[in-house]
C-alpha cells in the first residue's frame, strides 16, 4: 500500500506517492534531512487505485519509496531515462518530477 495525496494550485495538480511503511521517517545523508510527514499523508491505495489517478493538469509528483517508484515505473509515467534522477538517501529512492 502507498498514501496518494492530490493537492490542487492555480497552476494544476500536484500529486505525492509514499511507500505506507515511511510515512513519519526522518532520513538524512551529509547534506539533507528530510522528514517523510504529513505532505505524504493521504488515501492509502493500492496498484488498481491507482489506475483512477487522473494525471491531467498535473504539475509535479513528488515520490518516495520503493513501491512508490516502481508503480510509477510500471504505469509508463517514470521513463528509463528519468530513472538516472531517482536519488537515494539511507537507500530510500526519492524523485520529484517537474513538469513545465
Amino acid at each position: 500500500m502507498i498514501y496518494l495525496k492530490v493537492y490542487h494550485s492555480l497552476n494544476g495538480k500536484i500529486i505525492t506517492l509514499c511507500d505506507k511503511e515511511l510515512l513519519g521517517m526522518k532520513i538524512n545523508d551529509n547534506s539533507i534531512e528530510l522528514t517523510i510527514g504529513e505532505f505524504y499523508k493521504g488515501e492509502l491505495i493500492d496498484e488498481k487505485d491507482f489506475d483512477k489517478i487522473n494525471f491531467e493538469d498535473v504539475i509535479s509528483i513528488h515520490v518516495i519509496g520503493e513501491k512508490s517508484i516502481n508503480l510509477l515505473k510500471n504505469k509508463g509515467i517514470i521513463k528509463e531515462e528519468d530513472e538516472k534522477q531517482i536519488k537515494y538517501i539511507q537507500g530510500i529512492p526519492i524523485l520529484l518530477i517537474f513538469y513545465v
